[in-house]
């Protein structure tokens, strides 16, 4: 009974501290820059004071850095990466961890158990999924340094001179 109210602790302070959200303490002054921050546990990009969802895929930076070839460059980048690896880390994952149940499915009713090929089969299955995750991950893993270069090269460009058409004053000549 002990060892079970531990347990229910355990897992109530996990959840609890699972749950809690970071956030950013200071929000950088107003400019054109582009900045990164963290606001209730996501990251946002914050630029001439208006916040930028960063989302899941980067959509977020892709629609902040639209205004500069090179940056957008990299945002795209760092989106269709995520993107694309994640999708194969997902699939390769499915594909290992549901290769082993058509083996054991097939194999139910049948006495003298797999055959040598369908176990060759299932492990051959099984790896190429293995396979599709890591390149899944790896994709992810190489697009993130994309984000940070689409953000650099935005506020070096702003450090250059060139103003985002939105910030350029207008008026006659």
């Amino acid at each position: 009974m002990a060892r079970r109210l531990v347990n229910s602790v355990a897992l109530v302070a996990l959840v609890a501290l699972c749950s809690m959200a970071c956030s950013s303490a200071y929000t950088p002054r107003r400019s054109a820059s582009l900045k990164i921050l963290m606001e209730n546990g996501q990251p946002m990009l914050l630029k001439n004071g208006h916040y930028h969802t960063l989302g899941l895929f980067g959509g977020g930076l892709v629609d902040a850095v639209a205004d500069h070839p090179q940056a957008l460059e990299y945002a795209e980048a760092f989106r269709d990466g995520t993107a694309w690896g994640f999708g194969t880390a997902i699939a390769g994952a499915v594909v290992a961890g549901l290769s082993p149940l058509a083996l054991a499915v097939k194999t139910e009713g049948d006495a003298h158990g797999p055959s040598d090929q369908a176990v060759a089969t299932t492990l051959g299955v099984a790896a190429a999924g293995l396979l599709a995750y890591c390149v899944g991950l790896a994709m992810v893993i190489e697009a993130q340094p994309r984000q940070f270069d689409a953000i650099n090269r935005y506020n070096d460009a702003i450090e250059e001179g060139w103003l985002p058409p939105t910030a350029t004053p207008t008026g006659g000549e």
